[in-house]
């Protein structure tokens, strides 16, 4: 999980750092309210990353944090949608965007894989499920961009 706490800090200092360099009022503004979304979508992945540090009483506890990582993605993805960059931070907007779709679509798998489990017991062996993997690889991903 640790690489997942990186990738919200690089895609807000890239921007932050371009709309430095750039000197660009409109590229700027982008910045702004681009670091305001990756606040929102932080402070709610962290809180994840705390439950899943904490141990769980049941599935649907479980399947309720993968969950929440998913939906914290998406309404990442919903309000970076409302932003239009301008042309120096497309490239890096477009980047972004299919990062976190890829990495929404990968947690919503994990909450998935959990809620099929029985019992808890079932949950021991997560990390080896594709659904699992394929989280660790977008998570891996992410930290190209």
């Amino acid at each position: 999980m640790a690489s997942t706490r990186f990738l919200l800090p690089v895609v807000a200092a890239a921007l932050l750092l371009s709309a430095c360099g750039a000197g660009d009022v409109s590229l700027s503004e982008y910045a702004d309210e681009v670091e305001v979304a990756v606040a929102v979508m932080q402070t709610r992945i962290l809180a994840t990353d705390d439950a899943l540090r904490q141990p769980v009483s049941s599935v649907g506890e479980m399947e309720a944090i993968w969950r929440e990582r998913a939906a914290a993605r998406e309404e990442f993805l919903d309000a970076l949608e409302t932003i239009e960059p301008p042309d120096e931070a497309t490239e890096l907007h477009v980047a972004a965007t299919d990062i976190l779709r890829r990495l929404a679509d990968a947690e919503a798998g994990v909450a998935d894989e959990v809620h099929d489990s029985d019992d808890l017991s079932q949950l021991e062996g997560l990390g080896s499920t594709a659904a699992f993997r394929r989280f660790i690889t977008v998570n891996e991903d992410a930290t190209d961009i």
